[in-house]
């Protein structure tokens, strides 16, 4: 028994309305197919069964019957572990398949969407930073647009196994050893890169009426400057100099950029920040930019990330395209 659909013979069915989209679907048990899914892919059923709101005797009753209308073993369980047969294996690649063409099937022929009819629920997880700085907003701005969405919103600077702990997107930091994913191989993610994340000097209106601003990296040590502890060794991109080397040492010793920010804002200081840390004081006009003669290499970018081998709903999908349009 194979769950592949033709996308376009199904397309060109419907068009010639020889058979109805419906009809289509509901040839096809969805929910087991989803539930199937959710046992490969965790390959734990007592964990796989708390993704979709079941109990395991439950889940395990509608794996056993989807295995006998199929007359095939889909599923090696042991005590300690389960693993799939080629079979199953095979079934796994079809039955995703089926749910990238139910995808776009219903894409195609439900093209004027109701957003009051996108519901769904899907979990997102962030660093700290990016959580209060960025993402908290954007969160709210497409909650906005789709009001039935809701949201596990995960704050963590810890690396989470998307695959594992059922995480839909996370947004990401990257450093000069690349992607901060998970401790599994970046090879099952997507990672999408959203915004770049250059550092910038800054200062306040007021400071920039009282003093004369630095136009040179060698007038620096001229001011107090605040920055980070990873930033001190960034280099000037000509210069091929530390920061730290050209400044008097920072009075506070600190990880937390927002800390500085506020700092900034009270005391007579040039901020040293990538630029997505102070966007809002920027637009605000509370701070204002400093133009030197070189610029210091960039702080990390930003990137969304999500796993590879995962049926993409349509809450997913307008996700994906809401966020890699929207200015970060």
């Amino acid at each position: 028994m194979c769950f592949y659909i033709d996308f376009y013979k199904c397309k060109f069915l419907i068009e010639k309305k020889i058979i109805s989209y419906y009809e289509i679907i509901n040839m096809i048990d969805f929910n087991e197919i989803k539930i199937f899914l959710a046992a490969a892919q965790k390959l734990n059923f007592t964990k796989a069964s708390q993704d979709v709101a079941l109990s395991t005797p439950q889940f395990t009753k509608i794996i056993a019957q989807l295995e006998s209308k199929l007359n095939k073993k889909l599923f090696n369980r042991t005590t300690r572990s389960v693993q799939l047969t080629q079979e199953g294996l095979i079934f796994y690649n079809e039955a995703l398949n089926l749910m990238n063409s139910y995808s776009k099937l219903r894409d195609i022929f439900n093209q004027d969407i109701n957003p009051k009819n996108i519901n769904g629920k899907l979990r997102i997880v962030t660093a700290n930073t990016l959580a209060f700085r960025r993402v908290t907003s954007l969160l709210n701005s497409f909650h906005n647009l789709y009001p039935n969405v809701q949201f596990d919103f995960i704050i963590s600077d810890e690396y989470n196994d998307l695959i594992g702990e059922n995480i839909n997107f996370a947004f990401r930091i990257t450093n000069q050893f690349g992607v901060r994913t998970s401790r599994q191989s970046e090879s099952n993610h997507v990672i999408k890169k959203i915004s770049e994340n250059p550092i910038v000097f800054s200062t306040t209106p007021e400071f920039k009426k009282k003093y004369e601003i630095p136009k040179s990296i060698y007038d620096l040590k001229k001011y107090n400057l605040l920055y980070i502890k990873s930033h001190a060794q960034k280099l000037f991109k000509q210069a091929k100099i530390p920061l730290a080397e050209l400044t008097t040492p920072c009075w506070i010793n600190t990880t937390n950029g927002d800390v500085l920010v506020k700092i900034a804002l009270q005391h007579e200081s040039i901020l040293v920040r990538s630029i997505w840390g102070i966007q809002d004081e920027l637009k605000s006009g509370l701070l204002e930019l400093i133009s030197l003669d070189d610029e210091l290499d960039s702080a990390s970018d930003i990137y969304l990330v999500y796993p590879v081998n995962k049926y993409r709903s349509t809450l997913e999908k307008l996700f994906i395209d809401y966020i890699l349009k929207s200015k970060f």
